[in-house]
């Protein structure tokens, strides 16, 4: 209602000529009446006088309570006297007190004149005092003077926004004037959410520095305040310490028994920049990257700085070889870029030991442990390296490398132990491989099995047991109860090869044992033990085919194993397997066909050996065991030096059936597996000249039966024969008959009359004749034999 409604009430009320319309409003003043201008003792709250017109216009400028929270209204405050409206104006001056704090809310400033802007009823008569009761747009009517305590008390609408005035929201109805009172009752509903959370509730959920009165400048005092606050944490509690913080992160007095997480937006200064408390973890930016720092001093109980764990529990997810992807905890990745100069990482560890206690302490730079108590297969350690560039590769372009940098001898020439085979005290590359140690039977113990539930981490509970063969074998809880008190007897486990293919199992070999109805099949296959239920064929217990329980598929003759179960009081065991270990290689290498590497194993001129290059002298040797082992024509090289024109110049090796020894390739000397020894260009004995294996030398000497110097007996050597010499007369040929078959006498070149050897393939002894003398009757003829003797 603006002000000439407001005088046409009040005159038609004073005047008696009825309601007059806004319309035909005009000021005037009949008799008996009230003039605009006539003086209202004490019609204000305060006991000031006032005119109408004074009262319609301060009216007119008020703010309606029809407006209240409206666009372009005014904010009124529910029955709480809290400010409901969002509010889209800055809020950085305002302040937040925790929950509980008294809260300071927005005043009701925007009152409105209700008596004023209601609706106007004149009535008959001149009453002009202050007390007249006059109608107002609510259902109570209330006197003049009322009307102008309100209207005077009322927030006039030129003061909208302004200092002293009262808050407008603007056309979308939110109040856009900047916040320094207090909001912490404020509600705040999260991006996403349905429940809404008071500013105060927010903001406890973590604690900052600044929150508990540290000034967080530096000084001496605000250490002091530091150190009480940090006195008043929990354990475990995580605190903020914001970017503009000028504190050094010094706790001077820290509590042994307490951990705490501090972040920090801002860098510490140092190299090394420690948390501030003794067992902290502090995690701080440094410059564009974080830094998560833990150190123990005097700290009781260690806690990991990190811990990232992920549990993979879907049995939906597929595993290789149709998928190789690990699903793992972390996964890290740096990119070099095409104009990258190298040198990217997504992995850098440092491990600084100024430790100086070499028998009991043992730092590691990567400290791995993988625990197998499933059938899924397990790496420790897979590292993989693609070049996919296409181009021929420069230096080290793809490599494993391994560093150790030190000084000095590890075992010193002098010590007694230098030369025999130990690891030592530096080792580039140590593998160690030990079987588990798990405890012998116990009574009355707790015996847990193996769960395959979905969520469940129980481990396997094994017992380490001796049989009656001598050998340890390991069994498992496959029932869970509490052992007796008595030893219950566990079997020797029956070995054989089978092949299993859905229920039937065809045994083709017992190695040791006897197969039993009952018992249950272990091994690789199947991956969980199924039980025999029958033999249908075959040797019992032995050799034949046996009905299975349940169905799987194994390796064609694979090596398996079989025992029955095992009741232990209440409890069930199941057999495993043998509790020693054998490993099938250290070093494997394996590729593609038309794959090569040059050197397996090879080491770098200057490099002095100590020892050997391969030293299994302390080693226990099973029968078919080799230290080093090749193929037929795989050469032994003896005096490499490094070069490729240096290589296979002496070689030793096997091939065609007799073992070799080659000077650039050439055969000079050779035994052949029937133990006969060939050299084709001759054998010097001793350093005797004279005593010389070849073309027209002596073999051997002999003396008389009485050891007196005899007649010169010689073997002389007239390829291909072997020829008798007494005191120098040549008594023919020595007949040798040498096994061979037909193929190989037929291809004997520079073959001489007389010469003798037995021919395999017909088995007949055959000699080298020239019956008329002229070489194209010479050939190979049977020799003749009578009538067999006999006895």
């Amino acid at each position: 209602m603006n002000a000439k409604q407001i005088l046409v009430a009040g005159c038609a009320f004073f005047c008696g000529a009825g309601v007059v319309s806004a319309a035909s409003y005009q000021p005037f003043a009949p008799q008996g009446g009230l003039a605009i201008t006539t003086l209202l003792p004490g019609v204000y709250a305060d006991g000031t006088d006032g005119t109408p017109e004074q009262v319609a216009r301060m009216a007119d400028s008020s703010v309606q309570q029809a407006d209240a929270n409206q666009p372009n209204g005014y904010v009124k405050p529910d029955g709480t006297g809290a400010v409901t409206l969002p509010v889209k104006g800055s809020v950085a001056a305002a302040t937040a007190n925790a929950a509980g704090d008294t809260v300071s809310t927005i005043a009701d400033t925007a009152k409105s004149a209700q008596a004023t802007a209601g609706t106007a009823v004149q009535a008959n008569g001149g009453d002009a005092s202050k007390t007249k009761v006059v109608p107002t747009g609510s259902s109570a009517s209330k006197a003049l003077e009322d009307v102008a305590a309100q209207a005077v008390g009322s927030v006039q609408q030129q003061d909208a926004n302004k200092p002293q005035g009262y808050v407008q929201p603007d056309a979308s109805g939110n109040v856009t004037l900047p916040v320094i009172g207090s909001t912490s009752n404020a509600p705040a509903t999260a991006d996403g959410t349905a429940t809404p959370r008071t500013l105060a509730s927010r903001f406890s959920d973590t604690h900052n520095l600044a929150d508990y009165g540290a000034a967080l400048d530096g000084s001496g005092s605000d250490l002091s305040k530091i150190q009480t606050i940090y006195n008043a944490l929990s354990d475990g509690a995580v605190v903020h310490v914001p970017v503009w913080s000028k504190w050094n992160g010094t706790i001077s007095t820290p509590d042994l028994n307490k951990h705490i997480t501090w972040i920090m937006d801002g860098a510490l200064p140092g190299d090394y920049t420690p948390p501030p408390g003794d067992g902290d973890l502090s995690i701080y930016n440094g410059g564009a990257s974080y830094h998560l720092e833990r150190k123990d001093t005097y700290t009781k109980g260690f806690r990991f700085p990190a811990y990232f764990t992920y549990w993979n529990d879907n049995s939906g997810y597929q595993g290789a070889p149709g998928n190789w992807m690990q699903y793992a905890a972390v996964s890290i990745s740096s990119i070099s870029g095409p104009s990258s100069t190298g040198n990217t990482s997504p992995i850098s560890i440092t491990h600084d030991s100024y430790g100086q206690n070499p028998s009991t302490s043992y730092d590691v730079g990567i400290n791995l442990n993988v625990n197998k108590y499933g059938q899924n297969s397990v790496w420790g350690i897979v590292d993989n390296i693609g070049d996919v560039s296409g181009k021929s590769p420069g230096f080290a372009a793809s490599w494993n490398e391994f560093d150790l940098r030190a000084n000095g001898y590890d075992i010193k020439p002098w010590d007694k132990s230098y030369g025999s085979p130990q690891a030592g005290h530096r080792s580039v590359f140590y593998v160690a491989g030990s079987h588990q140690n798990p405890s012998g039977w116990q009574s009355n113990w707790t015996m847990t099995a193996f769960s395959y539930a979905k969520g469940s981490t129980t481990k396997p509970q094994l017992v380490d047991v001796l049989g009656v063969d001598g050998v340890h074998y390991v069994w498992y809880v496959v029932k869970s109860g509490v052992s007796g008190s008595t030893n219950p007897g566990f079997p020797v486990p029956s070995k054989f090869n089978a092949t299993i293919s859905g229920t039937t199992m065809t045994v083709s070999g017992i190695y040791s044992g006897t197969i039993n109805v009952g018992d249950y099949v272990t091994g690789a296959h199947p991956v969980t033990p199924i039980q025999i239920t029958g033999q249908t064929s075959g040797t019992t217990g032995g050799v034949g085919v046996y009905t299975l329980a349940s169905g799987t598929n194994s390796d064609q003759d694979e090596a398996l194993e079989a025992a029955a179960h095992v009741t232990d009081g209440t409890g069930v065991w199941e057999y495993g397997e043998e509790l020693n270990q054998s490993i099938s290689s250290l070093v494997f290498f394996t590729g593609n066909p038309g794959d090569a590497v040059d050197t397996l194993v090879g080491a770098k001129e200057g490099i002095t050996l100590g020892n050997a290059g391969v030293d299994t002298s302390l080693m226990t040797f099973q029968k078919n065991s080799a230290v080093v082992r090749g193929a037929d024509g795989q050469p032994i090289d003896l005096s490499g030096n490094g070069t490729l024109a240096g290589a296979n110049l002496h070689t030793l090796d096997h091939d065609n059936g007799a073992l070799r020894y080659k000077v650039g390739g050439v055969t000079k000397f050779n035994v052949t597996d029937d133990g006969i020894v060939h050299a084709p260009n001759g054998l010097t004995i001793g350093a005797d000249t004279g005593k010389v294996i070849g073309d027209g030398h002596d073999l051997v000497a002999a003396a008389n039966l009485d050891g007196s110097q005899g007649p010169h007996l010689e073997l002389r050597w007239q390829s291909p024969q072997v020829y008798l010499f007494v005191d120098g007369s040549n008594f023919g040929p020595v007949r040798v008959s040498i096994p061979m078959t037909k193929a190989a006498i037929l291809a004997i070149p520079n073959a001489v009359e007389g010469l003798t050897r037995y021919d395999t393939d017909d088995h007949a002894e055959v000699q080298y004749r020239c019956p008329t003398g002229a070489a194209n009757s010479c050939a190979w003829f049977q020799i003749e034999y009578g009538t067999a003797l006999s006895k």
